[in-house]
């Protein structure tokens, strides 16, 4: 079984949305993130949980420096919780496990893994969809990727498609087909 370890701040607040970050041996580019976050001042918008997933084996220097970031980063925050695995789980059991903690006390999320550097326009566009679309049956998640060639939208429209992208993604807690017990 893994264990883990965690702390959190007194006061995160159950009606904002949860930021989740999951990150795991990308110093540099979970730096990058932290930054941008930062610069873009949107931390009093969200409630962040961070996710720190443990090393592979012995623990390297990259997963130590994330640690140290992630540490950094939240001593700077007044609504967060942090996460960090003892042992490595993999992405997608962090992704699953995370979301389910997450969803016991949020009922929207925002998810970035630690290689993306959003926009204050992701950020707005989220929060967005995470309203208006929230008791949309057809909509299961929100992604601010635009990998095709679409023109950008003037508007708040939105393009439906039957194909989920992790590039930036957001979702609600009933819609989450991974969380159990919902």
């Amino acid at each position: 079984m893994v264990t883990q370890l965690g702390k959190a701040s007194s006061n995160c607040d159950s009606s904002k949305i949860g930021l989740a970050i999951f990150a795991y041996n990308r110093p540099t580019c979970l730096a990058k993130l932290y930054q941008r976050i930062t610069h873009l001042k949107v931390s009093s918008r969200y409630c962040f949980h961070l996710f720190n997933d443990g090393p592979m084996g012995n623990e390297t220097l990259e997963v130590k420096t994330v640690h140290g970031l992630t540490d950094s980063f939240s001593a700077n925050l007044s609504n967060f919780v942090l996460t960090r695995r003892v042992q490595n789980i993999g992405l997608a059991d962090s992704i699953r496990l995370g979301l389910d903690a997450l969803f016991i006390n949020h009922d929207k999320a925002i998810v970035l893994e630690d290689d993306i550097i959003p926009t204050s326009a992701f950020f707005d566009t989220m929060d967005f969809y995470l309203e208006t679309q929230q008791h949309n049956p057809v909509i299961g998640s929100i992604t601010g990727a635009n990998t095709t060639r679409f023109p950008p939208l003037d508007r708040r429209d939105f393009l439906i498609s039957r194909r989920h992208s992790s590039w930036g993604w957001a979702t609600w807690a009933d819609s989450c087909l991974i969380v159990t017990g919902k």
